[in-house]
């Protein structure tokens, strides 16, 4: 009986799945004048890859060498061939980069001597040889990682019997040590079979005959660190074969090429995936061909050499590229958006090209456009995605698929939540903190208690000075905290007791003591001031800090042409470098920084070559300058307007803040979905959003008549609502800048319209909101057309913000009539919604209709009351 078992190949292969699309490329032929290139074997040295062994034979007692440039694609024939006229012979490269052979057979059984081969000497010395039990034919050869020489089998191949059996034999080759020792023998014998290095430890003998000459489909896997043989750790062959390559492509996937089926010599390839679980059907040769030289060259691409067909073989050379398959360098976050503002995710993966994008969310495809549920999607397809207008309809699990002609990998799934919505704000109060003896101050940042910034100072030697200044939050005069071995400074940020920016570094010059402006921090004081300067660079500063991490910008010296932006991971003077070249570090978020390099806003992860470029398309230059709570602020420049702009995490996710008309305006600072800055030109007015153009806020309106201008730089939220917002002032009055701060809260009482027509009637919702430590309160709403001050007190310590009239006696006396309802009970969030229903009435107008509503405790004493609310009533 046959030894080779007949097979149905369709049937065989009806499950196995195909890969994704590659193919063979013709890639020329080797110089053998038309003979075939058969039993030869392929290494790659340097640039050159060198095809050994088999035929056709140069002479009786020669082989043949051939090599290969693959920049050029041209074949050679080396000056110095092969010692004898040899099929089955061992070719690889050994740990010390030499070309090495070792056994083969040739005619009469003659067997081949072992040596290191040269393209300057050919036969160069003779190596250890392998024991007298290693078969001189048939067998397979792999090398590790460490390039360590295997030696597996061999054998009678089809002829073997139980009397001759293949060989189980294996055996592996040490270059530095010139010696062969034994390994742990395979499960059964093999011969003719493919071999090759997987990538994870472990060779791979696939195919074959077994040890009586039966072709077999069985993949045996040895594993390096335990010198242990496995014959059901990966899925066996399709279908048996014999003569095959095996080798591991540039993609970690081990590719199985041509061989016998018992049939007929084969064209196919089998493709195993990484993880070992399964083959699939891989690309088809142009030449069926088994005994044959095959390698994975330094361009990914695997090229094989040659072969025997069912006709005269062949000495044609194709190869298929093995695309690096795609690896997530950099995963997506989770975020929690704020609702109608915009959510961002990025993910940054390499390998070979073209690299495919596809987000998803739940698990489903997303495509650039409306959602249908009032959300915008852009960047589905690239590294940066934007969802702008969230609302719940966006909420889930989103990652990206990241494909090649590899195939593709999926990002880590990360959930997009939503924060509570950032409430409108209520009236503010603004007080100048100019410090006293200061030619002008500036408030630049503020967290908790402390408010940071600086005041120019009069100075004996420099006329005027910059000097680091803390506020306390509440009330008190400015602290300066200038080191005693300095001149002044500034503070530019504030995280908890942590103040940071730079100070007067002093040297010994030989003039005397001059001054470097450097990075520092103070920790509580000045007592907690530290220089955290980067030795080497002379000038820098800190511009943004969450108490322990710090990020901002170095200069080489005074005569630099452009800044680095750097991240200090911890309280040192070893910060990382963000940028290579010019950049500037200005906000932090988390584990990611934030600025601009080039003109073009950058988001970076702790280090160099981990930046997003966050350049919204059309815009001509783009800057950040603030972050905090996943959104980041700025400006870009457009039509040659400088806009007000927040991102949320990707360029896709960028909104203009730019109010409509506005000659200019930029955000400089985030919070709690809110955003500061300044809206106009040339004179600004400090400016609030709550994360779009129509939410803007005049904060200037707050200021006394005397400021002609004003900036703001910073905000903080507190828990009970409060809002503080820090910057500077011009006073026309005092000729000179002041710092400032704006105090107000988020409103407790809102409505979704200003204005109602007497003529025709309407209805307006409004929202009250009295923070959750109201939970459960009943609410009474009042009115009055008489406004909201001085108000009316009701008891000793509340006043209502409303003048009582008969507009308020008729909310008294006619509850739920004008407001439906005006008389309720707050949820456990300390919220109610309610709306003012306006008939059709007869009137003149306009009328100003004020609302506020009243709580009362659970003994039924009023013990709050809201702001004042104004309604239009138009005629």
């Amino acid at each position: 009986m046959s030894r080779f078992l007949p097979l149905a190949l369709t049937a065989a292969l009806a499950g196995v799945p195909p890969i994704q699309a590659q193919s063979w490329q013709a890639a020329g032929s080797l110089p053998t004048g038309g003979a075939a290139r058969t039993h030869c074997r392929a290494v790659q040295v340097g640039a050159a890859v060198y095809i050994l062994g088999g035929t056709p034979f140069p002479s009786a007692s020669e082989g043949a060498v051939h090599v290969l440039y693959p920049s050029n694609g041209g074949f050679g024939t080396p000056q110095f061939p092969l010692e004898e006229a040899l099929l089955w012979v061992g070719i690889a490269v050994d740990n010390r980069n030499r070309i090495i052979v070792f056994g083969g057979q040739g005619a009469g059984n003659v067997t081949g001597d072992d040596y290191e081969w040269t393209v300057t000497d050919g036969n160069n010395g003779g190596i250890a040889g392998r024991s007298s039990q290693a078969p001189d034919a048939r067998f397979s050869v792999a090398t590790n990682d460490a390039n360590l020489v295997y030696s597996l089998g061999g054998g009678p191949g089809a002829a073997a019997s139980t009397a001759q059996p293949n060989s189980a034999r294996v055996e592996r080759y040490d270059g530095v040590g010139n010696a062969w020792t034994v390994r742990a023998p395979m499960p059964s014998g093999r011969a003719d079979a493919g071999a090759c290095y997987d990538g994870q430890g472990h060779v791979l003998v696939a195919g074959g005959f077994d040890a009586v000459g039966v072709p077999t489909t069985q993949v045996l896997q040895y594993d390096e660190a335990t010198d242990t043989w496995s014959d059901s750790s990966v899925p066996p062959l399709p279908v048996p074969l014999t003569g095959l390559a095996l080798v591991l492509g540039a993609d970690q996937r081990v590719y199985a090429i041509g061989g016998h089926d018992g049939t007929a010599t084969q064209a196919t390839s089998f493709v195993l995936d990484a993880a070992h679980t399964g083959w699939a059907t891989g690309p088809v040769m142009a030449h069926a061909r088994q005994h044959f030289g095959a390698l994975l060259v330094s361009d990914d691409y695997i090229w094989v050499f040659g072969g025997e067909d069912d006709g005269g073989g062949t000495s044609s050379a194709e190869r298929l590229f093995t695309p690096v398959c795609p690896e997530i360098v950099v995963q997506p976050t989770a975020l929690a958006a704020f609702p109608d503002t915009s959510a961002g995710f990025v993910v940054r993966a390499v390998g070979a090209p073209p690299l495919v994008y596809q987000w998803r969310r739940n698990g489903v495809p997303l495509a650039d456009g409306p959602t249908g549920s009032g959300s915008t999607v852009s960047g589905a397809h690239t590294e940066q995605l934007g969802v702008t207008r969230v609302g719940t309809g966006d909420l889930g699990s989103y990652d990206c698929v990241v494909s090649n002609g590899c195939g593709p990998t999926s990002s880590a799934a990360v959930a997009l939540g939503l924060r509570a919505v950032p409430r409108p704000t209520g009236p503010f109060v603004a007080e100048s903190r100019h410090p006293q003896g200061a030619l002008s101050s500036y408030a630049r940042a503020i967290d908790g208690t402390d408010i940071g910034g600086y005041g120019i100072f009069p100075h004996a030697v420099y006329n005027q000075i910059s000097r680091p200044l803390r506020w306390p939050t509440v009330g008190g005069p400015a602290e300066d905290l200038t080191p005693p071995n300095s001149v002044g400074g500034a503070v530019l940020a504030v995280a908890g007791p942590v103040l940071a920016g730079w100070y007067w570094w002093p040297f010994t010059t030989s003039q005397g003591t001059a001054y470097y402006k450097q990075a520092c921090i103070w920790n509580g004081g000045i007592a907690g001031h530290a220089n955290i300067q980067l030795q080497g660079w002379d000038i820098g500063w800190i511009n943004a800090t969450d108490g322990q991490h710090h990020t901002g910008t170095l200069l080489q010296d005074e005569t630099s042409f452009y800044s680095v932006a750097y991240y200090w991971p911890t309280v040192t003077r070893f910060p990382t470098p963000l940028t290579s070249a010019a950049g500037n570090a200005t906000a932090m978020d988390g584990d990611r920084q934030f600025g601009n390099s080039g003109q073009r806003a950058q988001m970076w992860h702790r280090s160099v070559g981990t930046n997003f470029d966050l350049h919204p398309a059309g815009a001509t230059t783009s800057y950040v300058l603030g972050a905090r709570d996943g959104q980041q602020v700025g400006s870009i420049a457009n039509g040659g307007v400088t806009q007000a702009t927040l991102w949320t995490g990707s360029n896709a996710s960028a909104v203009s803040l730019h109010p409509t008309g506005a000659a200019s305006s930029i955000a400089r600072a985030a919070r709690a979905g809110y955003q500061v800055g300044s809206v106009g030109a040339p004179l600004r007015h400090a400016a609030l959003w709550r994360g779009d153009a129509a939410t803007v806020v005049d904060l200037h309106a707050y200021l006394a008549p005397d400021f002609t201008s004003s900036d703001a730089y910073g905000i903080d939220v507190a828990a009970d609502g409060t809002i503080i917002v820090v910057g500077e002032g011009n006073n026309s009055t005092t000729g000179r800048v002041e710092a400032l701060v704006w105090r107000g809260r988020v409103a407790d009482f809102w409505q979704d319209a200003d204005r109602v027509s007497l003529t025709t009637g309407g209805s307006v919702p409004m929202h009250l909101d009295a923070s959750a430590a109201h939970a459960g309160a009943t609410y009474i709403v009042l009115g009055s057309l008489s406004g909201s001050v001085p108000g009316t007190l009701i008891t000793p310590s509340l006043r209502v913000p409303l003048n009582f009239d008969l507009y308020t006696s008729f909310f008294l006396q006619v509850p739920n009539a004008l407001i439906v309802p005006s008389v309720g009970v707050l949820d456990g969030n300390g919220r109610a919604d309610t709306t003012f229903v306006l008939p059709a009435l007869p009137g003149n107008g306009p009328l100003l209709a004020t609302h506020a509503y009243v709580l009362l405790s659970p003994a039924l004493v009023p013990d709050y009351a809201s702001h004042p609310l104004a309604l239009t009533l138009d005629p």
